[in-house]
């Protein structure tokens, strides 16, 4: 059984509103300073531009916000995009966050349960997410959601990300 109370409502969770961006960088900053490759938050522009990317209908960028108690305590951040071969667009979640102290309560899984309408609503037929392989946690949430897809993740650093980084 896990460690949430059942009785107790994991989170509401529901689209950003301007009023939130205080509280949403505040989560942003600890999102990026979790965990063992933890760091500093994007430049406060590309922050800025996250932020305003969400209500803008030009962008595909979507986030969604979890409230308990008449507070902000995670995110999940998404797009969706084109797609070459599933005969429709797919989801990509790109970020998930919830308040480390509230961890096992079901936050997270109110969360990813609103990305899947969400993503289904704007004509998705998939979402796809990544997650660390040490991230215990978040494996044991995503194989009762999804299962693995088999493919590793490969990157490069482009010359336009250098140029942002200075």
């Amino acid at each position: 059984m896990s460690r949430r109370n059942r009785e107790e409502p994991a989170a509401d969770v529901r689209l950003p509103r301007p009023a939130d961006r205080d509280a949403w960088l505040k989560l942003w900053t600890a999102y990026h300073a979790h965990g063992p490759q933890g760091g500093a938050p994007p430049p406060a522009e590309v922050s800025a531009a996250t932020w305003a990317s969400f209500p803008d209908p030009a962008m595909p960028m979507h986030a969604l916000l979890s409230e308990r108690e008449g507070g902000v305590v995670g995110f999940a951040h998404m797009v969706v995009h084109p797609t070459t071969s599933l005969g429709g667009p797919a989801g990509l979640l790109l970020d998930l966050f919830v308040e480390p102290s509230l961890h096992g309560r079901g936050i997270g899984r109110a969360l990813m349960e609103a990305a899947f309408r969400l993503a289904e609503a704007e004509g998705a037929v998939r979402l796809t997410w990544n997650v660390r392989t040490d991230n215990g946690a978040a494996l044991r949430l995503y194989d009762r959601l999804g299962s693995p897809s088999g493919h590793m993740v490969y990157r490069r650093e482009l010359g336009a990300r250098r140029a942002i980084e200075g």
